[in-house]
């Protein structure tokens, strides 16, 4: 149904994205101690990521109650180097990966880790992923400057289609942009690295980060980050969010004109190497509830998303 796939990507844009601009504002807590959070990971170190989302939507549509649900899951290794201007190279790996749908009544299920068999067209965009070789450019700041490997897997997907099954085809981009490339590759991205304040910090003090998230509907998120503490040589932050679309803004989902009036708030809880600004472990949840406008109705709509982030560093992965 056209209304359940807006919803999958209401998920895929609002997933607890954190993004940050030039408007940053810190306010300033305990002064004795100051710390410039910041990407500094070793040169050839390696980390390994367990990533899982979860969505939960309720819509009501001509009287009637659809429950909608989503998961995903993956395991993700990132190997560190750096280029010739100062910027980190992340060589980045799929394994274990797991998409789950439920729209309605029907389900979708995908997985793709070493031995299994690609079966459906999902099964055979997940393996494709899984086989791939990404590279990130990162800037210290966090910010993702340059994908390496990610348009030529779009292309490799779509050239295993028929000339003529341009359906297929079409069904075939659409999964791969909305629930594969901007779900599990460039959200992960956003999840790690967008969370960095733009100058040194006190231990209590609050940073703002504000992002436009563009997309099939245009999205204002506002989080406010605080330093609670530093342990072990962890940093644990904290943060509070509101995010907000702008109604007046109409797109379109393959034939039809789509809108949304959704506003919601976001909490998270991150730790964080101090040293080296990777994360290690992340807790986030949103709520979500507004309108989607499509096909002549207006859809109320009441979304929940958890996203578990649980990251380590491989021992002996240093040159």
């Amino acid at each position: 149904m056209k209304i359940c796939f807006v919803i999958v990507i209401v998920f895929t844009v609002i997933g607890c994205q954190l993004g940050k601009d030039a408007n940053n504002e810190t306010q300033s807590g305990d002064l004795s101690n100051q710390y410039k959070l910041e990407l500094n990971p070793s040169i050839g170190s390696s980390y390994l990521f367990e990533i899982s989302t979860e969505n939960n939507s309720e819509l009501e549509i001509d009287g009637k109650t659809v429950n909608n649900k989503s998961e995903t899951g993956a395991d993700i290794q990132y190997v560190i180097n750096k280029d010739s201007l100062g910027n980190y190279l992340f060589g980045i790996s799929y394994n274990n990966i797991k998409l789950y749908t439920k729209n309605g009544d029907k389900e979708t299920e995908a997985i793709s880790s070493n031995g299994t068999i690609p079966v459906s067209s999902l099964d055979k965009m997940l393996s494709i992923l899984r086989e791939s070789a990404i590279t990130a450019t990162v800037t210290k700041t966090g910010q993702v400057v340059s994908m390496n490997g990610y348009d030529e897997m779009g292309e490799k997907i779509l050239a295993s289609f028929s000339p003529d099954d341009i359906n297929g085809k079409a069904i075939a981009q659409q999964q791969w942009e909305q629930l594969i490339g901007k779900g599990l590759v460039k959200k992960n991205l956003d999840q790690l690295f967008k969370i960095f304040p733009d100058s040194a910090v006190h231990l209590g003090d609050k940073w703002k980060l504000m992002s436009k998230e563009a997309g099939e509907f245009d999205l204002t998120i506002t989080s406010y980050n605080t330093l609670k503490a530093i342990n072990d040589n962890v940093a644990l932050i904290s943060s509070e969010g509101k995010i907000k679309s702008d109604k007046s803004v109409s797109s379109q989902v393959g034939h039809t004109a789509v809108s949304a009036d959704l506003t919601g708030t976001q909490e998270a809880e991150f730790q964080m190497e101090r040293q080296t600004g990777m994360l290690i472990g992340c807790t986030i949840r949103a709520t979500i509830e507004g309108t989607v406008q499509l096909m002549g109705l207006e859809v109320p709509v009441k979304i929940k998303s958890l996203v578990k982030v649980k990251g380590k560093k491989l021992e002996g992965s240093e040159k």
